[in-house]
């Protein structure tokens, strides 16, 4: 994806590897930030915040095509008095909502029972290091670091709930229940 700003092009790209990246970079979930943008847009917050929150979506997307990129302040130093078009914020928020979006896939990840996690001795549903989770899941699954390229964050969750599904399905009980002969077997024995 071609990204114009002003008068400078960059090339940004969006992947699965780009929910890392972001967390990385931001200390803060991409998730959170897309919120706080559709927030923004539906004026609950201030035009300054919708800024702020799509240089740093801008930053992931070019972060997450090159991996070397001086540092954000000074990205965000550099572009400070630059335009962006509307069309620009449209295709980067609707590369976002493709990539990280997916109401079935949220639906599905809705039914699966959360692992619950101890930390600091408090039950909580959410995971310790929500990223590095994925990273784990996305590794038992299979799929190396060039496939994470290639994929977004939606392909994946969709690979892993559809995997589960199948797994689930397959799975035979561990135990049946007894019948009168086992019972009679039993009581012979």
């Amino acid at each position: 994806m071609i990204i114009k700003i002003g008068n400078k092009e960059y090339i940004g790209q969006c992947n699965a590897l780009s929910y890392m990246f972001h967390k990385k970079i931001f200390k803060t979930s991409i998730f959170d930030d897309l919120v706080v943008l559709k927030e923004c847009l539906l004026k609950k917050r201030s035009s300054e915040e919708f800024y702020n929150v799509l240089i740093k979506l801008i930053y992931t997307l070019i972060y997450t095509n090159s991996n070397v990129l001086y540092c954000f302040e000074e990205f965000k130093e550099e572009i400070m008095n630059e335009t962006i078009s509307s069309i620009t914020i449209d295709e980067i928020i609707n590369l976002y909502l493709e990539s990280f979006f997916d109401n079935e896939a949220l639906e599905e990840l809705e039914k699966i029972d959360k692992k619950e996690t101890t930390y600091e001795g408090q039950n909580t549903k959410n995971e310790v290091f929500p990223e590095h989770e994925f990273i784990v899941s996305c590794i038992s699954f299979g799929l190396n670091i060039e496939a994470l390229k290639e994929l977004t964050y939606i392909d994946v969750v969709k690979m892993m709930i559809t995997t589960r599904k199948r797994e689930k399905e397959n799975k035979k009980p561990r135990y049946r229940m007894a019948t009168q002969e086992d019972w009679d077997r039993l009581a012979q024995s």
